[in-house]
């Protein structure tokens, strides 16, 4: 699998600004965008592959990001889009830590 870096900050904000829209073919219209920009790397006027020095920008793996677009592509009606853009967000705004195991505080 290949990964690609994400602007994940620029990428949540286009994603939300999605959940406005009320028709399906403006929607699909933008999602259709978005999914362009990552598989096919074209031209980014949206910044969502901008590497910026602050932290924003994580590794994803291409495929899976993929089928989350398609997934969204492939929904029925506006509320459903609207779930599946949401869930994105919420995944992109998750930050994934190790556990770490405080043994100064520990009571033993």
């Amino acid at each position: 699998m290949s990964q690609v870096y994400i602007n994940r900050a620029r990428l949540s904000d286009r994603l939300s600004n999605l959940l406005t829209i009320q028709t399906m073919n403006a929607l699909k219209m933008e999602v259709h965008t978005l999914r362009e920009v990552i598989d096919r790397h074209r031209e980014d006027s949206l910044g969502i592959l901008n590497i910026t020095s602050d932290n924003e920008v994580v590794p994803m793996e291409k495929n899976l990001l993929l089928a989350e677009f398609d997934q969204i592509m492939q929904a029925q009606s506006v509320e459903r889009t609207h779930y599946y853009i949401d869930r994105l967000v919420k995944g992109l705004s998750e930050v994934k830590t190790a556990g770490v195991i405080d043994t100064n505080n520990s009571s033993l």
